[in-house]
């Protein structure tokens, strides 16, 4: 099922960048999206916990995060019709593409089973976000979307030491979330430790917390105020959900109450930072672009103290997806 998913999703988005009317890239949209409903249909339908392929599981938090993707991004459809209908047909049409294409690689992250492949997808997203951030062609985009790529491609390069790291500590001939987490109460604990915070670090560029934060800042002021929704929303959301899995792989290691006391750490940073930036700035999407940082260091502070504090993270993320995009769609 998720195979089909995937190959519809991109042949439908690829498919809009050659469309020659902004009739067709809305009927193809409306397609792309039936898709997405389709698959939230299967899955209610079979029941979490469904193996769709060896590398890819129906789980319930992916699934909470997919649905939410679902309603957010179709908005953004609706409203960016609206907001880019004055822009020429090349321009149009790419957008739309760029933007089910992310919709796509953000559902790859929600439901990897794979480290690996939970990687591959956010570095994807990477270059679909960049090229959305860089629609309005100006020097201020260009500099917008080169620092999103360099800093998200340097983030990603150290997540991925941090998972050659986790792989090392746990001998894993592979890297599914299941295989690590039985091997990882066995690791080397330095290399656990090393490999969290590398993970973390690069992890941040998408879950807009400390210390990578800025960049999705600079990403959410250029980029049309329809698609901020979506990277502000879904991909932050992409970031928290990768980074909620490591956290769970590690739960029953030695090192446990280390990362929490990391997660803390770094909340109380993200926290302040976001807190410190709100009362200087008076560009409204900055604002709430600062305001993701604060939720999500708020989201990082509940991981730290865990127990029921996990529960009320996730819940705090769902609740800052449906403000947060309202907020940029009414923009």
């Amino acid at each position: 099922m998720i195979a089909l998913y995937f190959l519809l999703s991109a042949l439908i988005a690829l498919a809009a960048a050659f469309a020659r009317q902004r009739r067709t890239v809305k009927r193809l949209g409306a397609a792309f999206y039936l898709v997405q409903l389709s698959l939230v249909a299967h899955i209610v339908a079979e029941g979490y916990g469904e193996v769709s392929s060896q590398f890819f599981r129906f789980d319930a938090a992916g699934t909470l995060f997919f649905a939410l993707l679902t309603i957010v991004s179709a908005f953004v459809f609706v409203h960016s019709c609206v907001y880019l209908r004055d822009n020429p047909i090349k321009e149009y049409r790419l957008y739309f593409t760029l933007l089910m294409l992310l919709t796509t690689a953000i559902t790859g992250v929600y439901f990897a089973r794979n480290i690996a492949v939970t990687w591959i997808f956010l570095e994807a997203t990477t270059l679909c976000s960049a090229g959305i951030v860089y629609h309005r062609r100006t020097a201020q985009a260009l500099e917008a979307a080169w620092k999103y790529v360099f800093v998200c491609s340097t983030g990603i390069a150290m997540a991925y030491l941090g998972i050659l790291l986790l792989a090392a500590a746990t001998k894993c001939e592979t890297l599914s979330y299941e295989a690590v987490t039985e091997a990882a109460s066995s690791g080397n604990p330095l290399y656990l430790k090393t490999a969290f915070l590398l993970i973390l670090s690069g992890y941040s560029c998408k879950l807009e917390l400390f210390p990578l934060y800025t960049v999705g800042i600079d990403a959410n002021f250029a980029a049309p105020a329809p698609a901020s929704a979506l990277i502000s929303t879904g991909l932050v959301n992409a970031g928290f959900l990768a980074l909620l899995r490591v956290y769970k792989l590690l739960a029953g290691t030695e090192v446990f109450p280390w990362v929490r006391s990391v997660l803390l750490i770094v909340g109380i940073l993200s926290l302040g930072v976001g807190a410190l930036f709100l009362r200087r700035t008076n560009n409204y999407k900055r604002f709430l672009s600062y305001s993701t940082v604060e939720n999500m260091g708020i989201a990082a502070i509940g991981l730290g103290i865990g127990g029921i504090g996990v529960w009320a993270a996730v819940f705090h993320v769902v609740c800052h997806t449906l403000v947060k995009s309202r907020l940029f769609l009414q923009m």
